[in-house]
């Protein structure tokens, strides 16, 4: 017997018991979770040394904003902690940019 793959985000609530306002929230919670994998293999890639191209993740962060200000008030604030993980992995990546090329880093000064 075969067991069919998980979802890539289960919040444990089936979508179609969810109402409009959980549906926006979980959409941009997941575009949250996907832009933190993209943080994270982002900054591997450059402490390795190895190109990035933050096209994508700038792309993505503006999908996010954009369903973020679409929330209620109250699913905005349910956001909050997902958005300050996002934050945080920014700025590691702007840490790890920064150490590792730090004659691109003075050129933009």
């Amino acid at each position: 017997m075969t067991v069919p793959p998980a979802p890539l985000f289960d919040f444990g609530l089936p979508a179609a018991q969810a109402d409009e306002s959980t549906r926006e929230f979980l959409a941009a919670r997941k575009l949250a979770f996907a832009a933190e994998r993209v943080l994270r293999l982002s900054r591997a890639f450059a402490e390795a040394g190895r190109p990035i191209d933050l096209t994508g993740l700038n792309l993505l962060i503006g999908r996010l904003t954009a369903s973020a200000l679409d929330l209620d008030l109250s699913e905005g604030r349910r956001l909050l902690p997902d958005l300050a993980t996002l934050l945080d992995g920014l700025d590691a990546l702007e840490r790890t940019l920064m150490a590792f090329a730090p004659c691109v880093a003075g050129a933009s000064q």
